[in-house]
């Protein structure tokens, strides 16, 4: 569709794959971003790298970016008996 998209196991044409300094290919990644998914799940919420990923993301929502929440475990939203919570519900209960 056009859309040029970002892995950090295989870059985009704006941003290589993660190598060296994983937290400057991030920041990388998300300075040359004009939306961001984030995809909730369990292990996402317990990566250190995802919660730095997502909180320099959220910080860009100001000037502009969009972040898009994108939940992928039934049992695991908002309003499931094991809600996403701390940091990544923080940040997901401000876009509701």
């Amino acid at each position: 569709m056009g859309y040029e998209v970002w892995r950090d196991e295989e870059g985009s044409k704006y941003v290589g794959p993660i190598s060296g300094s994983t937290i400057d290919v991030m920041a990388d990644a998300v300075d040359n971003a004009s939306c961001i998914f984030v995809v909730v799940s369990r292990a996402y919420k317990e990566s250190a790298n995802c919660r730095l990923e997502a909180t320099n993301a959220h910080g860009g929502v100001k000037d502009g970016l969009q972040m898009f929440y994108v939940l992928c475990e039934e049992d695991y939203t908002t309003v499931s008996k094991e809600r996403v919570t701390a940091w990544l519900g923080f940040l997901i209960g401000e876009q509701l």
